[in-house]
């Protein structure tokens, strides 16, 4: 009997020890890997469609702007936000023609 609850409990602290250590491993390898993580997740979410509608959407609002705008420094300043904004973004990913010509015409190519 003594044996038998002996047995039981150094199993159960051989289980707790596995799920300790795995855990404790968990977070050497999160801390290692957890970049390489986030750029794969931001890579995907990049290519969502659901990220190029709000690339075109906020790139219409700003070709709204600079269209209506009546000055050349509201012109210069509509400019520089949109090359900032969009620096990283391929303009053939957007479905508009239109859109995809104002942020080529705004990088000067």
């Amino acid at each position: 009997m003594v044996k038998v609850l002996l047995s039981g409990i150094a199993v159960f602290l051989i289980f707790i020890a596995i799920i300790m250590s795995g855990t404790e491993l968990n977070l050497f390898m999160g801390k290692k890997y957890k970049k390489q993580f986030k750029d794969v997740e931001r890579n995907a979410y990049e290519g969502s469609k659901s990220y190029v509608k709000g690339v075109a959407s906020d790139l219409s609002n700003y070709k709204f702007e600079y269209d209506n705008s009546t000055s050349e420094t509201e012109k210069i300043a509509i400019k520089r936000l949109i090359l900032n904004r969009f620096a990283d973004f391929k303009a053939e990913d957007l479905n508009n023609r239109d859109l995809q010509n104002f942020l080529k015409q705004m990088r000067g190519y």
